[in-house]
């Protein structure tokens, strides 16, 4: 017990046994297995719309570099590398500024 407080902290143990007591939140309890599991970093091979939905922060990345990719009905198509290689960027730094992005502000945030 004293390690699964640890990792998670009090305040989401209660929500967690909140919603399972109730059986009525299941956001809740996915919110916290997600938060438990590592984020993974965004690769070469990552789809666009994949990385826009699990870490809607950067948005704002592709938006400074005038990348189009939001609601692009190409997004699910489309990798970081095929994007990189459209609007003529380096694939590198591109990544580093997403994966950065997502490290700072963590999930989902």
């Amino acid at each position: 017990m004293t390690v699964l407080l640890g990792t998670l902290g009090m305040t989401k143990i209660i929500a967690l046994a909140t919603c399972l007591r109730y059986n009525g939140c299941r956001d809740i309890a996915t919110k916290v297995r997600m938060q438990m599991q590592p984020i993974m970093p965004i690769t070469a091979d990552s789809l666009v719309k994949e990385v826009v939905e699990s870490h809607p922060q950067t948005i704002a990345v592709f938006v400074k570099h005038g990348l189009n990719c939001v609601g692009c009905y190409i997004a699910p198509f489309h990798t970081i590398t095929d994007t990189a290689r459209e609007y003529a960027l380096q694939l590198e730094p591109l990544l580093s500024e997403l994966n950065d992005t997502i490290s700072k502000t963590g999930r989902g945030s």
